[in-house]
């Protein structure tokens, strides 16, 4: 796609200015140079789905602020980690043709109340996400958590829902999960159900929390360190949310096949 879309420009040059044969062949070669040798990692399932230009997701990176989350033992800090998978996130699914809106998209709390003490910072910023999680209609709300229990055995990112508030939940989750064991190679958890998620209670769409991984456990806090595998976390979480929306098709589109088509996972940051 990415060709296409540089052909395409190349030879619009062509056709506004006449003549310009060696210019448009001098640039396409190197637009094709160019592609040809980024570094791209082994290829992952991109499903082909309906149009995404009327899909809403919602993305809700956790905590924030005064609000740090949990920590792993190297004082890695839950607040930190899943704004950056967030904002990764936001930009595969605007790249897919999807609109996205996030309930923070920098280090701040959505309390708006600086001299209330923490916990009713917490309050107002829980009530406050769930009212732009309401009023945003979303196709999908993504809420992006990770763990962290005393015991450092458990590891894996796994995705929640509750099943009381509709099948979609349910369809959603397992979208993701299976994309996160798929793509990540680092969990082989399956779907779980929470009942005491303020934000997954508050709403009746389409919605799950991911928990990224624990940062109680070395090996998912030394992965979750590493800027390309939070990279890859956010692409297999925009997979699993692409793969819903072509399996549930949009406005009487004929569903396609999900593996139809290839794209490359993110490269290494520069």
């Amino acid at each position: 796609m990415r060709i296409y879309k540089c052909a395409c420009a190349a030879r619009t040059l062509l056709w506004r200015r006449p003549g310009t044969t060696l210019l448009f062949l001098v640039s396409l070669t190197a637009i094709l140079v160019s592609l040809a040798t980024a570094p791209f990692p082994e290829e992952v399932d991109k499903p082909a789905a309906a149009p995404m230009g009327n899909r809403l997701t919602l993305i809700d990176p956790g905590h924030g602020g005064p609000d740090p989350g949990a920590s792993s033992p190297a004082g890695m800090r839950e607040k930190d980690l899943v704004l950056d998978i967030g904002l990764s996130l936001r930009d595969y699914l605007e790249d897919a043709g999807c609109t996205v809106l996030m309930t923070r998209e920098s280090d701040h709390d959505l309390s708006a109340t600086p001299d209330a003490s923490l916990a009713e910072r917490k309050r107002v910023d829980l009530h406050r996400r769930s009212e732009i999680i309401e009023a945003s209609g979303a196709d999908v709300v993504i809420s992006l958590h990770a763990n962290a229990v005393p015991s450092s055995r458990w590891r894996g990112a796994q995705v929640f829902y509750r099943p009381d508030r509709g099948p979609e939940n349910e369809r959603l989750a397992r979208s993701i999960q299976q994309a996160l064991v798929d793509i990540t190679g680092e969990t082989d958890r399956d779907i779980n159900i929470t009942v005491d998620q303020y934000i997954l209670a508050q709403t009746e769409l389409p919605a799950v929390n991911v928990e990224v991984g624990f940062l109680s456990n070395p090996r998912d806090a030394e992965l979750l360190a590493e800027k390309l595998y939070r990279k890859k976390v956010a692409w297999a979480i925009h997979i699993g949310i692409l793969r819903y929306f072509a399996r549930a098709g949009d406005n009487g589109t004929t569903r396609r096949d999900i593996n139809a088509w290839k794209i490359a996972e993110p490269c290494a940051p520069s």
